[in-house]
């Protein structure tokens, strides 16, 4: 019972801080920007001229936290990184802390 009680206790404590996790709990926003960096921007720089044209143009693609992790994965795959799914989750938060915002 005393487990118990120290359990809750702690549960109740650590809520808040749980509840105040960004979209992608397992991702480190600065992994993901040294991941950006090395695998991501510079196809970025060719294909809209600016990095952060990609991201906050009226027409992008991601428009939840979901689809910004799909859109990582997907490029990961299309383009043979090998990055595994904590990477994907760094990359997926840093872009969401630099661009998206989503909760």
């Amino acid at each position: 019972m005393k487990r118990l009680i120290i359990w809750l206790a702690l549960a109740g404590f650590l809520s808040p801080a749980i509840a105040e996790n960004d979209a992608f709990p397992f991702g480190d926003p600065k992994v993901g920007a040294k991941l950006f960096q090395e695998k991501c921007a510079g196809c970025h720089i060719k294909q809209f001229g600016d990095v952060a044209k990609a991201f906050v143009r009226p027409d992008r693609k991601a428009k939840d936290a979901p689809s910004v992790l799909a859109w990582v994965q997907r490029c990961n795959s299309n383009n043979g990184f090998g990055l595994g799914r904590e990477d994907e989750e760094s990359l997926a938060a840093y872009l969401n802390d630099s661009f998206y915002k989503f909760k």
